[in-house]
């Protein structure tokens, strides 16, 4: 399916709506509407939306382990000057993999070359990329990094580790997810690619349908 602006615009207005009914019973809640903007923005560039491709990843916990030196913050700040200095845009958010939190960017018109480098310099296990379609929901992959006997990354191409996969799970259907998870840095709303499928925590949760009942208005 062809995912038009219109669409997508009314599938994040459903998840504002159910994230005030969650809240509604909490006197002391206040919607902030910067928190619907930034998920919106994090939605529309996961489904194709002015992008030719998109990568995510991580320059903090090297091979997927709890950096002992405690420079994750001094990690991530370097990404992203990096990231700039290639002349690519991005969205900062962050994500529970493994159990180790992290601070991650959607890079909005990566080419794999480009991702494998980032990889290589910040010796990551590996990351997400797709190509976009115009308005169409890109072919998620994982793709891991080659590394040899002392976890050495080499200069062998990265391969598909999973994937490919056209879906993005949105908020509020991952509020019950607790591991292996991405979120806007606003407003703290889940979302996942499932490149190794839908976790079990919401298996029988169903996806908000666009145009659902509601009469709130964003």
């Amino acid at each position: 399916m062809k995912l038009t602006r219109q669409l997508l615009k009314e599938m994040v207005q459903q998840v504002v709506r159910q994230n005030k009914k969650s809240f509604l019973l909490n006197e002391s809640y206040q919607p902030d509407p910067s928190h619907a903007q930034s998920y919106a923005e994090i939605m529309e560039v996961l489904h194709g939306m002015g992008a030719s491709s998109i990568g995510i990843m991580s320059g903090q916990n090297p091979m997927a382990k709890v950096d002992q030196s405690a420079n994750n913050a001094q990690l991530h700040q370097s990404l992203i000057r990096d990231v700039t200095n290639q002349g690519l845009r991005y969205i900062e958010v962050g994500g529970v993999f493994g159990g180790l939190p992290e601070d991650s960017l959607v890079i909005i018109d990566p080419s794999m070359d480009q991702m494998a480098e980032l990889n290589r310099k910040y010796k990551q296990w590996g990351f997400v990329y797709g190509p976009a379609q115009g308005g169409q929901l890109p072919s998620f992959v994982m793709m891991k990094m080659d590394v040899d006997a002392n976890d050495q990354h080499t200069q062998n191409p990265p391969t598909i580790d999973a994937g490919p996969v056209e879906e993005v799970i949105m908020h509020p259907r991952t509020m019950a997810i607790k591991d292996n998870y991405t979120f806007d840095v606003s407003s703290k709303q889940k979302f996942l690619i499932p490149l190794y499928g839908v976790p079990d925590s919401i298996k029988n949760t169903p996806a908000t349908p666009v145009g659902s009942s509601s009469d709130m208005e964003v």
